[in-house]
């Protein structure tokens, strides 16, 4: 599934997408309830649409958060592939970012 994903969208994309359709269609959910109650509360058992409406919009909410919990791994499982090696202080050997790094511990820079 993953190499369907990365074939499709980048993680940032999915979870950009996921957030969109979680923002379009939560606002339309609280709308069909209200709807609904409303008719239920005038007409009795003729609400079946309202209840449709909500369905779909549940769902498409759920693949919207589907997405970006997708996402979100997807770039917690790519980080360590994408930082740039470490280096060790030379006076306290405690790691430090990169070369020419500042070390937090010593307070001395990198080589």
């Amino acid at each position: 599934m993953r190499i369907l994903v990365t074939l499709f969208m980048r993680a940032g994309h999915l979870m950009a997408s996921g957030v969109l359709l979680i923002a379009i269609f939560m606002p339309l959910f609280s709308f069909a309830g209200d709807l609904r109650l409303e008719c239920l509360l005038t007409n009795g058992n003729t609400c079946d649409d309202f209840k449709t409406i909500q369905l779909v919009c549940l769902l498409g909410s759920l693949v919207g958060i589907i997405m970006v919990f997708i996402g979100g791994i997807i770039l917690r499982d790519d980080l360590p592939k994408n930082q740039t090696g470490s280096s060790q202080c030379p006076r306290c050997g405690s790691v430090v970012d990169g070369p020419g790094a500042l070390c937090f511990n010593c307070a001395q820079p990198g080589f």
